[in-house]
């Protein structure tokens, strides 16, 4: 509203000749043009800046909405993308677990048949190599015994001639390589590994045989003098046996009288009998006369260094034996040597040559250990190689 003080002024705005004109420079007058101005001018940029504002605010929106879906469409296309290397892995993975899971099978398949053949073809000889030990072991007692009773000195020696017991000692301490010679052919065809009571009786069996190959390690356990390859050897022997004449056989040798004591028919093979072996002694065969030889004229002071052999080859074929029994597990064969061998009071008795067991036990237990030692590594090292043992 105008006040009155406005009207006062707007009445005296008149022209000389009675018409009315706005007296702009009346100060009412110039306050409301400039309120007017001010306002339309306001009220133009006003517009002009909600104008840009809502420019402004749609091309904002626009861009929000295109970084939106420029992220949408990367995030889908890393989605895609992810998803697209997720199908591929489990297409690998089926792929792959397709593969173990047929191999698995065929090697199931492949073991089951194995075993079948294994059992059919290597079981008997295992109960023979049983017999077989078991004679020999029980053969080695007897020498002692024989000893003890004063039959295997000078004289009076049981072993001297060629009789029934310089034949069934040679033929019952031997069988066991010719029984190893079969088992090894056997490898041929069979897969030990598949059975690891069989592979360590293999193991076991390998060391018994190369035992007769071991003098000089026997000889240096037992701290004995021993010298067989002396030049003169032949002359020596006679008046110093013990230490010149060789006690045991050499690995080519022991391989043929192995060899020699195996009877073929037709494909099937097996060791020969003691009516067999004792065919071949009259006239003796060249081989088998190497086996004889070894043990004619035994003594424990005659070849001490035998006498320490075959103490190891007793214990060890006891330890061997009750592997039939109960079996035993990797890493304990020191344990069960100690235990069921040298444990055994009665066996160890038994296994007394007059009055001299002591120091041949020492040494048999000294080259056992060793001998078990080197096993047990070659056992863990195959077992390594075998998936799934």
């Amino acid at each position: 509203m105008i006040g009155a003080s406005a009207l006062v002024g707007l009445s005296a705005a008149t022209t000389q000749n009675g018409g009315w004109q706005p007296d702009f420079a009346n100060t009412a007058w110039g306050a409301i043009v400039a309120a007017l101005v001010s306002a339309t001018i306001g009220i133009f940029f006003k517009f002009l800046a909600d104008r840009d504002l809502a420019k402004r605010q749609a091309d904002l929106t626009i861009k929000v909405q295109d970084h939106v879906l420029e992220v949408q469409g990367g995030q889908q296309s890393k989605l895609q993308t992810a998803q697209a290397e997720v199908q591929r892995e489990i297409t690998r993975l089926k792929a792959t677990l397709d593969n173990e899971s047929a191999a698995a099978s065929a090697r199931r398949s492949y073991e089951f048949d194995a075993r079948k053949r294994l059992y059919a073809d290597v079981e008997p000889l295992l109960f023979q190599i049983y017999e077989g030990l078991e004679e020999a072991h029980y053969r080695v007692l007897s020498l002692a015994r024989t000893d003890r009773a004063g039959h295997l000195r000078d004289g009076d020696n049981w072993l001297g001639g060629r009789g029934y017991y310089l034949a069934s000692t040679s033929y019952k301490l031997v069988l066991p390589a010719a029984h190893f010679r079969l088992l090894q052919r056997r490898m041929t065809f069979f897969d030990f590994g598949l059975d690891p009571q069989i592979d360590l009786r293999y193991l076991l069996l390998k060391t018994y045989v190369r035992s007769f190959t071991d003098d000089f390690d026997f000889a240096k356990a037992a701290g004995l003098d021993y010298d067989p390859n002396h030049r003169d050897w032949r002359k020596l022997r006679e008046g110093d046996p013990a230490r010149y004449e060789r006690q045991a056989v050499l690995l080519g040798t022991l391989e043929k009288i192995a060899d020699k004591m195996i009877v073929s028919e037709g494909e099937k093979q097996r060791a020969m009998s003691f009516g067999e072996f004792e065919a071949l002694l009259n006239p003796i065969e060249p081989s088998i006369q190497e086996a004889v030889g070894l043990f004619q004229g035994f003594s424990p002071t005659r070849k001490p260094v035998l006498a320490h052999l075959l103490i190891a080859q007793a214990c060890l074929a006891r330890l061997i034996l009750s592997t039939y029994h109960q079996g035993i597990g990797s890493g304990k064969l020191d344990h069960e040597l100690k235990a069921r061998v040298f444990g055994d009071e009665s066996l160890i008795s038994s296994l007394d040559w007059n009055g001299g067991s002591e120091k041949h036990i020492v040494a048999a237990k000294s080259y056992l250990t060793e001998r078990l030692v080197n096993l047990e590594k070659e056992l863990a090292i195959r077992r390594s190689l075998r998936p799934g043992v």
